[in-house]
């Protein structure tokens, strides 16, 4: 299963995949949540190159959640109503879906899920100009780095670290013939990694 994503930050979706593992940090037999896990390609991948890891996948439309196999666990609902108990995960990820939730709404339901000294790892995308706020695209909202930061400290998260990792376009531009600026021209990937304390 191919990692569907218009940013890559390495050659191939295993490099990828381990760049964003090591970015991660994810903690050994770690019982990871996966918001908004779409095509499961990300969690598929990251239990292939570390088997330890357990998975929980949430999203909202079924289709998306077909092609996961037995061995992880998942939801259909929504990422801000997650029918599991508080305090449940070692570790959350989150790839390009926080846009689909208010921010507010959001992170409070990642610190109602997460354990203590839980990771938040988090793959987004932030405007390329400076705005304050967020910008819609195609009903996808982009928030910049102050607020995402600002919600994730009100639900109770510290920022570990944020950045913004450097990617040519080539792939996304591959992806998405003739429609990779129509998409995502005004967007840059970012990623953020927070704890709960």
């Amino acid at each position: 299963m191919n990692v569907k994503q218009a940013f890559r930050f390495a050659p191939t979706d295993h490099e990828h995949i381990d760049r964003l593992l090591g970015w991660a940090d994810l903690p050994v037999r770690a019982n990871v949540l996966d918001l908004g896990a779409g095509n499961v390609s990300i969690a598929a991948h990251m239990k292939t190159r570390r088997p330890d890891l357990s998975f929980c996948l949430v999203d909202k439309d079924p289709r998306a959640l077909d092609g996961a196999g037995v061995e992880f666990r998942k939801h259909c609902a929504d990422i801000c109503s997650v029918p599991e108990p508080d305090n449940t995960f070692d570790a959350v990820i989150c790839c390009y879906a926080m846009g689909y939730a208010p921010l507010a709404d959001f992170f409070r339901e990642v610190a109602r899920l997460a354990r203590r000294a839980a990771p938040v790892f988090i793959v987004d995308l932030v405007p390329l100009a400076e705005i304050n706020g967020s910008q819609s695209l195609f009903g996808y909202a982009i928030h910049d780095r102050a607020s995402v930061e600002l919600q994730a400290a009100s639900a109770g998260l510290n920022l570990d670290f944020y950045m913004e990792p450097k990617d040519d376009r080539s792939w996304g531009e591959a992806q998405f013939p003739g429609y990779f600026n129509i998409f995502f021209g005004d967007v840059r990937p970012a990623i953020w990694r927070f704890t709960l304390p």
